[in-house]
């Protein structure tokens, strides 16, 4: 909870705030004490040519003393509003005046009442002529009126009794006195503005912004017919009091709709005792600017804010007041607390110099606990791509010792993220249709990222730098129907559009644009479909002669490792695939998680020494699906939340293998199998070990009843056909069902396997005979020789060491491990696999 004190009128699209000490959030009327009764009895002054309400019409209710100076000066500034119109906006006023002077009228709504008012407190003598009122009539609103009916009417005035004031009474109990303090309350559409206070005036340009800021979110766009009778119009009035309430209480934010922006608040108004609190002040008293903050020292929000808290209060003119807070609830029974973060922003207060040169800025973290395992992780804007690119430790496993207290790294911005959300001429979204991004030039444009829309939001991403490129639909996609682009919106759907596809990357922020696809004409799907047989062919023409098959085959594998222990099993997993194949291998290995030391050092050398490809991949978590806060939850999202998008469009298959597997056979027989359609192919859990019975959670409640017979799958090795995982839009299948379920904390406690296993009924899924992979933990040891994988599962009943498992289980893992060591440390090689 933040306050930025200034000192002027801070006026933007959200809301209109006079900058004061005394100042209070903004709050809504009570819903509970309208009374439809009590509104129908109202007497309003109109700006219109008639009584008539209509969806243009604004309401105000406005509580004033015309014995306090400032007081008459806000109504005098409300009338002067209402006298010159603000655009095409109808104002009614509802006037609830306090103290000795009031102000007889009628409020019958006519403008005479209204210019009567507004003269009478402009005018010191306190007369005001009919002519007068005749002429402003006519100068501001267009209407003629006879000077006779004016100073008759003026006459009557001067004798009519009103009730407006008792009517002021009620007013109090619908505003409720413990939301607003005693004097002039200006009252728009339900919510509640404090307009008059200790220092500040308000002035007719702030009457004018909150009025248009009104009539902009609660009623323009909305049709209410020509004519309502007034009690509609109070009814309106309550429905939207009701539905700015609940948007107070339920915000959302996303792409179609913005969350409620909170106003701001005087924080030591919020305090029944301040001196109470541990109260930490920062700055000298000749500040322009002053943040203050209660801060909960264990709460995640504090993690977040005290490092910027700190730096702002090193900058010259700021003062930083912050209150310490704890919450008893998250105080553990021996006193400590759930600390479990520890946060710096990489920024510094004023730019810093070291022998003439700029220096960057650095995070640093002091007096870590030690012997604690911690791990380090960068929070970047949404459209960052960025990874460690130095260090020599393993930053998901760092222990702070006395001999190891100086731990560093550096990260790298690698990509800026171009993103989209994309529909058709019809408004529905064109999913799978595939995208490229393309340098630009006039011939031979390499593509630099491409991808498939999806059908979740139409949403679409591509990896870019700085420059200017080229978005075209990949023509090599066979799809049903084919598509052009119509146009590109650079803002929302509803913005001009551009008929270039021209897209320029010229700052951080990333790009998010929204193209609009148009179906092309029935002839071209048929050109399309011959150029990809042609491309099919071409790829199998033999080198040699000979029938149709390719020259060499070639194996795609997907894997991901996150720390140096992983990193190491990886290896040894990465030999022992190129053990036992002579195909060509090209490992996909997701970018975001491995270490700079890994992949920048022992991959190289691993890879030509092996000889297999290897490629680094990423794809940014979209902001709209629901996030992964633990990391190895993380890792699983990225197994299957995003098979469909990750790789390039013209790979086909891609085999998953765990890093700490050992492969005993040729994974082409796997690569190459029939899958009889499927869109994926696992293999079921063992049930052939009796002692871990009470595991196999599958076989009880829940997952028994879902499954109805079909096997739950284990997700350590998996074949993906990602021609038909594609084309079955399988990947919008699973985020979709993983955005429902992912809300409940209790679901989904294996996310890479629950999500596959429980979307069998949508996306089926093949499932391999059992000896592709044996698992000590659930698989009988009689199959054990015949396996051809072997998965070094966590086992819950021994929770043996994964190291030792492997030694004591598997012969080549020791070899294997030593061949790599000798090869990465350049030593010579005993023995060459």
């Amino acid at each position: 909870m933040l306050e930025l004190r200034g000192r002027e009128l801070v006026q933007d699209k959200s809301s209109l705030i006079i900058a004061d000490d005394d100042e209070r959030e903004f709050k809504m009327v009570q819903t509970e004490k309208l009374d439809e009764g009590w509104m129908k009895d109202i007497k309003y002054i109109t700006n219109a040519n008639s009584s008539v309400v209509n969806s243009n019409t604004v309401t105000i209710w406005m509580r004033a003393d015309l014995d306090d100076v400032k007081s008459k000066k806000a109504v005098a500034g409300v009338l002067e509003t209402m006298v010159n119109k603000v655009k095409k906006i109808d104002i009614r006023l509802g006037l609830f005046l306090e103290g000795t002077k009031q102000i007889k009228y009628t409020g019958k709504g006519g403008l005479i009442e209204l210019y009567y008012l507004y003269k009478s407190i402009n005018n010191e003598s306190q007369t005001v002529d009919a002519q007068e009122i005749v002429e402003l009539a006519k100068k501001t609103s267009k209407v003629n009126l006879k000077v006779e009916d004016v100073q008759a009417y003026i006459e009557k005035l001067s004798k009519a009794q009103d009730n407006q004031k008792n009517k002021a009474e009620e007013l109090n109990l619908v505003l409720d006195k413990s939301q607003t303090e005693p004097g002039t309350v200006l009252v728009i559409g339900g919510k509640i503005y404090p307009t008059i206070n200790k220092k500040v005036n308000v002035n007719t340009k702030i009457i004018r912004a909150i009025i248009e800021k009104e009539f902009e979110d609660n009623h323009e766009g909305i049709e209410m017919g020509d004519t309502l009778k007034q009690d509609n119009a109070d009814k309106f009035i309550k429905c939207n009091v009701v539905y700015l309430e609940t948007m107070r209480q339920h915000k959302s934010q996303g792409l179609f709709q913005n969350s409620w922006k909170h106003t701001r608040s005087n924080i030591e108004l919020l305090i029944k005792n301040p001196e109470k609190f541990t109260k930490i002040t920062k700055g000298k008293n000749d500040y322009f600017v002053e943040f203050k903050a209660i801060i909960d020292p264990v709460s995640e929000e504090a993690i977040t804010w005290a490092p910027l808290l700190r730096i702002l209060s090193a900058m010259t003119g700021v003062k930083v007041t912050v209150f310490i807070e704890p919450s008893a609830d998250k105080m553990q029974d021996d006193g400590e607390g759930t600390i479990k973060k520890f946060s710096r922003i990489v920024m510094n207060h004023k730019p810093v110099f070291y022998k003439g040169e700029r220096q960057e800025p650095i995070g640093e973290f002091e007096n870590l606990p030690r012997q604690t395992l911690l791990t380090l992780d960068l929070k970047v804007p949404s459209s960052w791509m960025v990874s460690a690119s130095k260090s020599e430790y393993d930053l998901d496993n760092i222990v702070i010792t006395d001999n190891n207290d100086h731990i560093a790294a550096e990260y790298r911005l690698n990509k800026i993220l171009l993103e989209g959300h994309a529909a058709t001429t019809d408004g529905v979204s064109p999913a799978g249709i595939q995208l490229n991004l393309s340098q630009l030039r006039t011939k031979n444009s390499t593509v630099v990222s491409d991808t498939a829309i999806m059908a979740n939001l139409g949403y679409f991403q591509l990896q870019s730098e700085f420059g200017a490129y080229f978005l075209n639909i990949n023509k090599q996609q066979t799809v049903d129907d084919v598509y052009r682009i119509e146009n590109i919106k650079h803002d929302d759907f509803n913005a001009a559009s551009s008929d270039s596809n021209i897209i320029v990357i010229d700052s951080f922020n990333g790009k998010t644009i929204f193209p609009v696809f148009s179906k092309e004409d029935s002839g071209n799907l048929g050109r399309r479909t011959a150029q990809k047989a042609v491309k099919y062919l071409m790829d199998y023409i033999p080198r040699f002669g000979g029938g149709l098959t390719k020259s060499k085959k070639s194996l795609n594998i997907f894997a991901v490792a996150s720390g140096h222990l992983y990193e190491r099993l990886m290896s040894i997993m990465i030999t022992s695939v190129m053990k036992q194949t002579q195909s060509h291998v090209t490992f996909w290995l997701i970018d975001n998680f491995m270490s700079p030391k890994f992949k920048n050092v022992f991959l190289p050398i691993l890879s030509a020494k092996l000889g297999f490809e290897y490629r680094l991949i990423s794809y940014k978590w979209p902001y709209w699906l629901n996030k992964e806060t633990v990391k190895q939850r993380t890792i699983w999202g990225y197994k299957i939340l995003f098979l469909d998008v990750l790789f390039p469009m013209d790979l086909e298959r891609v085999i998953f293998v765990d890093a700490d597997q050992i492969v005993r056979t040729d994974l082409q027989q796997l690569y190459d199998m029939n899958i009889n359609g499927a869109p994926y192919a696992y293999v079921p859990f063992c049930n052939d070990r009796p002692e871990i019975e009470g595991f196999r959670f599958w076989n009880h409640g829940y997952w028994k009843d879902h499954l109805r017979g079909k096997p739950y799958h284990i997700s350590a090795l998996y074949l993906v056909d990602l021609t038909v995982f594609r084309k079955l839009l399988a990947g919008d299948k699973l985020r979709a069902q993983y955005q429902q379920l992912s809300v409940d904390k209790n679901s989904l406690s294996n996310l890479d396997q629950d999500l596959p296993n429980n979307m069998q009924h949508l996306v089926p899924i093949f499932s391999l005979p059992p000896e592709w992979l044996w698992c000590e933990t659930w698989c009988s040891s009689k199959t054990f020789k015949n396996a051809k994988t072997i998965d070094l599962c966590n086992n819950p009943m021994t929770k043996e060491k994964k190291l030792d498992v492997a030694r004591r289980l598997l012969p080549e893992w020791t070899q294997y491990d030593n061949y790599i060591h000798s090869v990465l440390n350049k030593a010579p090689v005993k023995d060459e696999l």
